[in-house]
């Protein structure tokens, strides 16, 4: 099983990363897809292979559809509620100011 594993890591990888152009969400979800392939029963499974890239599908569907609703929320907001008096830009900016360059 771990022999497979390890043939099998580095294509999954890509096919995600070919999906997902963010290599660090992609290396993310191909180590969930693992994880999950962990916590699954696959005595009954007969190709670990089609186990794997079914999971690796579902998973980057999953990421879409979280980034879609984190997306509409971001463009939902709205900047009525927040206070913008003097008082607070003056303590925001001396707050940045040691900051810049």
């Amino acid at each position: 099983m771990e022999k497979q594993i390890e043939q099998l890591y580095k294509p999954l990888y890509l096919y995600i990363k070919k999906r997902i152009t963010n290599s660090l969400d992609a290396e993310d979800l191909t180590q969930e897809v693992f994880l999950k392939l962990s916590k699954s029963d696959i005595q009954n499974v007969k190709s670990i292979k089609s186990w794997v890239y079914s999971i690796a599908r579902n998973s980057i569907i999953d990421y879409y559809r979280k980034k879609k609703i984190i997306t509409d929320d971001i463009e939902n907001l709205s900047f009525t509620d927040i206070e913008t008096d003097n008082n607070t830009i003056a303590e925001l900016s001396s707050c940045i100011r040691p900051f810049s360059y």
